[in-house]
């Protein structure tokens, strides 16, 4: 659910985009990126909050979990029990880590094939697509980790754990630099195959369909 309301509207506005004005440099392809992620960023919130809260019920006594029987069950039950409102918690973090992704993602992954087929033999192909968007989440991973922690942390927090996103880094760093970078081995082995296998199926819908054709000068 966070997906659909996150990736598709993130990809409609960046390809979109890069059709709509003919983007050629990368500060352009950095710019729709932003604007991608900042939309899609708040969109995709609701679904986020529930899906962090069920990913820690396990980590809960078995008295304080929540039980989400599945994301309609949690987005309806948030609403009832804690207000509307309470859905879009962290959706300041949530929105900052969709712009620092899409930024690191989508214009690195096509300046990476730009580099790669200006100084290899490498042709548009699985290849080029696998390799590019390799370089992509090792960004986007590094880039995102330490708000994904942040975030993590203000949505499985209490309406009173903290008092702002400032109050929320203070704490974070009293355990040293290496806190906001907890969990980035597997943070990584997740977003290894999953932004490969995504671009290449995006690249070979693009080049079946013709939806959006490439720059000829890339």
């Amino acid at each position: 659910m966070r997906q659909l309301a996150y990736a598709t509207t993130a990809f409609a506005i960046y390809d979109v985009g890069k059709s709509l004005i003919n983007s050629e440099t990368f500060i352009s392809r950095v710019g729709l990126a932003f604007l991608g992620g900042t939309v899609s960023g708040f969109m995709g919130v609701p679904a986020d909050v529930i899906n962090v809260r069920m990913q820690h019920d396990v980590k809960l006594p078995i008295e304080e979990r929540r039980n989400y029987k599945h994301v309609f069950d949690g987005i309806i039950r948030v609403c009832r029990e804690e207000g509307v409102l309470r859905l879009f918690v962290g959706s300041p973090l949530a929105t900052l880590r969709a712009i620092v992704l899409n930024v690191s993602s989508m214009p690195v992954y096509d300046q990476s094939k730009i580099f790669l087929r200006s100084k290899t033999n490498l042709n548009d192909g699985i290849v080029l697509h696998s390799a590019s968007s390799f370089i992509a989440a090792i960004c986007v991973t590094t880039m995102v980790q330490p708000i994904d922690v942040l975030k993590t942390r203000a949505m499985n927090a209490k309406s009173k754990d903290y008092k702002g996103i400032v109050h929320l880094i203070m704490r974070t760093a009293k355990f040293g630099p290496f806190a906001f970078y907890k969990g980035y081995v597997p943070s990584l082995v997740r977003n290894l195959p999953h932004t490969i296998l995504m671009y290449i199926f995006m690249e070979q819908l693009r080049l079946h369909f013709g939806i959006i054709k490439e720059n000829p000068k890339e």
